[in-house]
């Protein structure tokens, strides 16, 4: 089982953020340990634990960054990276761009035989709904780079939308329209370049 605890910790929007528990982030690394030894107490040891903390701190800051809520080596068994691409940037970046730059980031603390790493959730976004094409080619793309980043060993797409909270309206478009035929048919293509080992 793959289990990721308390993901994006290194920001300033989750429950369990230091600025939302007297800028405290052992609390988050105390209970990380607590749960990990009753898991283990109980017998539950087919799972792995994932460490997944957002690709920058929000805000930017010492005490934001993920280094203060790492748990003990012991307690985790993969690394997490999460990067986006909503669809309002003037030009998209790759996938392999924004996964390099994340491994790149943290390759000198969790070297590759030691933690592999996962992308527990990610998506490319059409913007105001305007960039479905750039968004379809993105996705192929995505699906032909996975080779260029073995340390990378799944990803899950990140498939609902984000909503502005005043008119109920999207704002980031990321859900999966299975009614979208070119959007399925980018997903397929992508797809089939893995199977085909390209």
């Amino acid at each position: 089982i793959f289990f990721r605890l308390n993901n994006e910790m290194s920001t300033d929007w989750t429950s369990y953020c230091a600025s939302c528990n007297m800028a405290d982030p052992d609390i988050f690394v105390d209970t990380w340990v607590r749960l990990y030894r009753i898991c283990e107490e109980d017998g539950a040891n087919n799972m792995i634990w994932i460490f997944n903390p957002t690709s920058e701190s929000y805000p930017p800051g010492n005490w934001s960054h993920f280094f203060n809520y790492l748990p003990p080596a012991e307690y985790m068994q993969m690394f997490g990276l999460t990067a986006y691409v909503s669809g309002y940037e003037k030009e998209f970046p790759s996938w392999k761009d924004m996964y390099q730059k994340c491994i790149k980031a943290n390759a000198p603390f969790f070297q590759d035989d030691e933690w592999p790493m996962c992308i527990p959730e990610y998506a490319c976004g059409q913007g105001d709904g305007t960039r479905k094409e750039e968004q379809y080619a993105w996705i192929e793309q995505a699906f032909a780079d996975t080779h260029l980043l073995p340390q990378i060993k799944y990803g899950v797409w990140f498939s609902t939308n984000d909503y502005d909270p005043d008119t109920g309206e999207p704002v980031n478009r990321f859900s999966i329209d299975i009614r979208d035929r070119k959007l399925m048919e980018a997903f397929r293509r992508g797809l089939s370049q893995i199977k085909a080992g390209e």
